[in-house]
């Protein structure tokens, strides 16, 4: 019965279909193989191995790079910091990589001054990020290093930029602590960038009060020493290490609610110059000043003096108005003819 072949009417299947079933019956034959000799191509120079990416470039994520320019410095010192930001990411600088800033800054026509004012700047800028957690890692620290060596400074900027760095945040800090309360029992109250230690406690709370600490600029240390100023313990173990050790040094020991109280109402640094040195009396408004005496110019560019004020070994900040002393010496040293006013006295220039 033709209707009931399933094939009746239609035409054969073509011979390709089968192809692939009779090709996995076929045997392929043995190709001889021979040996190959591999001759390597050394190279033209040495290759430079970035480094991997750490705090360094954690920091860069977010840096705001109008905070790295100086006071005065020309609109143009921010391309030159984007740049600079982008090839330090790998906490590496490449030949390539210098002589594209050189490139830049020379298209810019900056000064080697202005140059070198960025780099602080820059520098000054990633360490105002490390510390804003309250503390600078082992990590941050030598990123930082890396950074200093790659601009040529020497390792001693760290520490100079870091101590700048943790002094204007604690004077930030430090407009914003409340009063203490007219009765105010807890004695001496805690000051921003004092050391403190947790021994015991619960877990959850002390993680809690050490993070309250470290936001409110106090220092969290992980041993008890001479600059503790206060153990934090729910006294249920009174013979740990840390315990024994602050009561050997008479370290103040406080309870955890004592210290939220403590933390809730820090108060200011204090510093050198507000304890010991005598109060400053404040110019008058309408006195001349070394900034106004010329018309309100100074007698050169803001991070010219500055420069020169670095090299002779004067205190001076990376950014902010110019103290008058600072504009006094330079005028004096150069000679220039301007009607300056008195200032406080400054070490003699190196």
């Amino acid at each position: 019965m033709s209707y009931l072949d399933r094939n009746f009417g239609r035409p054969p299947e073509p011979d390709h279909l089968h192809l692939p079933t009779r090709a996995t019956q076929v045997t392929w034959p043995v190709i001889p193989r021979q040996a190959i000799n591999m001759t390597l191509r050394r190279p033209v120079g040495p290759t430079p191995v970035p480094a991997q990416a750490g705090a360094l470039a954690a920091l860069l994520d977010d840096l705001p790079l109008s905070s790295a320019m100086e006071e005065g410095a020309p609109t143009s010192t921010a391309g030159y910091l984007e740049l600079l930001a982008e090839v330090l990411e790998d906490g590496v600088l490449t030949d390539d990589e210098a002589a594209s800033l050189a490139g830049l800054a020379n298209t810019y026509a900056l000064t080697r001054e202005q140059v070198d004012a960025a780099h602080r700047g820059f520098l000054l800028a990633l360490s105002h990020k490390a510390i804003e957690d309250g503390k600078v890692t082992r990590d941050e620290r030598q990123e930082l290093l890396a950074a200093a060596q790659a601009l040529g400074f020497t390792d001693g900027i760290v520490k100079a930029v870091l101590d700048e760095a943790r002094s204007a945040l604690a004077e930030q800090r430090g407009k914003g602590c409340l009063p203490l309360p007219n009765s105010w029992p807890h004695g001496e109250p805690l000051r921003i960038g004092q050391g403190v230690a947790f021994t015991g406690c619960d877990e959850l709370l002390r993680a809690r009060l050490e993070g309250r600490a470290q936001a409110a600029g106090l220092r969290v240390t992980g041993s008890v020493s001479r600059k503790t100023v206060v153990l934090v313990t729910d006294g249920v173990d009174p013979y740990t290490t840390k315990a024994q050790a602050a009561r050997e040094l008479k370290t103040r020991i406080v309870t955890p609610d004592v210290f939220a109280e403590l933390v809730h109402y820090i108060q200011p640094a204090k510093t050198e110059a507000t304890t010991h040195a005598p109060a400053k009396t404040v110019p008058s408004p309408t006195a001349p000043t070394a900034a106004t005496a010329t018309g309100s110019a100074l007698p050169a560019p803001g991070p010219t003096i500055r420069a020169w004020a670095r090299a002779q070994g004067l205190p001076v900040g990376v950014r902010g108005r110019l103290a008058t002393e600072i504009v006094n010496a330079y005028v004096a040293a150069h000679g220039l003819d301007m009607d300056v006013t008195e200032g406080s006295p400054l070490p003699a220039p190196r």
